[in-house]
């Protein structure tokens, strides 16, 4: 399993200190709900026909979204 560190803002680091959450597990369901969305676009976007410039700026302003 790969392991990745994140920093926080330090508001954010003691709003999460107040709820007693396992933050790891929610930031692996955020990733992989994100990483599922992609997936999804990716699938969609490959039966589309258009331009890599095209592509790049569809997927741009969806990770913006």
């Amino acid at each position: 399993m790969g392991t990745i560190t994140i920093s926080v803002p330090d508001e954010l680091d003691k709003t999460m200190k107040e709820f007693k959450l396992d933050w790891s597990d929610v930031a692996i369901r955020a990733i992989f709900d994100k990483a599922e969305k992609l997936k999804r676009l990716k699938e969609v976007s490959s039966k589309i026909k258009i331009s890599d410039r095209a592509a790049k700026e569809f997927t741009d302003r969806i990770s913006e979204s």
